[in-house]
């Protein structure tokens, strides 16, 4: 008997790490799917022409995939800073619909230096427009620290598990959030 796949939920605040740890996990594991809502949504025409219903379509369309990848046999990362205690509930509930165990981590580390680490993307040549685009919309949203408060806010009384995201080791990060698994 194979062991059930996992729904790992990489939550935390914007440039924190989810994707960098993401790509690592699929790297280890063949046939792992990373579901990233704002990929998704990018997929869409003219999505910020319609920013809110583009982000519930595009969550819709993670769900759909995360079910058919799990109920498949394989693991699903989520790697998404969600400020919705709801949609946390949702996919706990579509891990345990199709027998897939779940795993909710929350990357960490002091605001200051999570909102400086995010900035500093935008010297990124490889993420300079997906950063553009994320820190337009994060302004727009209240900015990065009313962003970061959301977060803390929807963990309050969660479950979750807190992993310090190390700045300059994804590798150390890594063996953290592999040791939760």
């Amino acid at each position: 008997m194979t062991d059930a796949p996992t729904l790992l939920v990489l939550n935390g605040p914007p440039g924190i790490g989810k994707s960098t740890l993401a790509s690592r996990y699929l790297a280890e594991h063949p046939m792992a799917l990373s579901v990233e809502q704002d990929v998704v949504r990018s997929l869409l025409g003219v999505w910020r022409a319609s920013e809110t219903q583009s982000g519930l379509l595009a969550r819709e369309i993670c769900v759909a995939m995360a079910r058919t990848h799990l109920g498949a046999g394989h693991d699903v990362v989520i790697p998404q800073f969600v400020a919705d205690g709801g949609y946390l509930d949702r996919l706990a509930g579509l891990a345990r619909e199709v027998g897939a165990r779940h795993v909710e981590l929350v990357l960490v580390d002091e605001p200051g230096s999570a909102q400086r680490r995010f900035h500093a993307r935008m010297d990124d040549p490889v993420r300079a427009e997906h950063q553009r685009v994320a820190a337009s919309i994060i302004e727009e949203a209240g900015g990065y620290a009313h962003q970061y408060a959301r977060l803390v806010r929807c963990l309050a009384g969660r479950s979750a598990v807190q992993v310090r995201s190390i700045e300059g080791d994804p590798e150390g990060t890594y063996r953290a959030v592999l040791a939760h698994l």
